[in-house]
């Protein structure tokens, strides 16, 4: 993937370099050209065409130069054009849960259903029992696994 902010250095753009820098074309392989500088480290370099970030990066190393400094040199210095950091407040928090607490959830869902399946079964066609005996079981349970109180008017 290309970065936009880096312009580009073409192969002749870094021959250049590396011969004014003294060396000497060592050997071609294909399109690539291996040059060899006066303290006897190898760089390379294309034909034609523009230079891969990675043979750039691989070429400073040899160097013992930066990337940075090497672009410098080469007149294409980096640009900091990145995309602006948000601030803290413009940060969203994704409030998640934890596994243990979605099946926590599924399982009082399923007991839920459960529960209501019941009710039905009974044969009452009238809402407002299976609500009221709804309520019961679903207090009786939320008591017998937390502790909680009933609230008042329910059984």
């Amino acid at each position: 993937m290309r970065s936009s902010h880096l312009s580009e250095v073409s192969a002749a753009e870094m021959a250049d370099y590396i011969e004014r820098l003294g060396g000497v074309l060592d050997r071609q392989t294909g399109s690539h050209l291996h040059y060899r500088l006066p303290n006897g480290v190898r760089v390379g370099s294309l034909i034609h065409g523009d230079c891969p970030q990675a043979l750039i990066r691989g070429n400073a190393e040899a160097m013992g130069i930066t990337y940075r400094e090497l672009r410098a040199r080469l007149g294409r210095p980096l640009v900091n054009a990145s995309r602006p950091r948000r601030s803290q407040a413009q940060v969203e928090r994704r409030t998640g849960f934890t596994k243990a607490e979605t099946l926590e959830a599924i399982d009082a869902a399923i007991r839920t259903l459960a529960d209501l399946r019941a009710f039905v079964g009974q044969g009452q066609r009238d809402g407002a029992v299976y609500q009221r005996s709804y309520e019961a079981a679903l207090c009786a349970r939320r008591e017998a696994e937390h502790g909680y109180l009933r609230p008042a008017g329910v059984s």
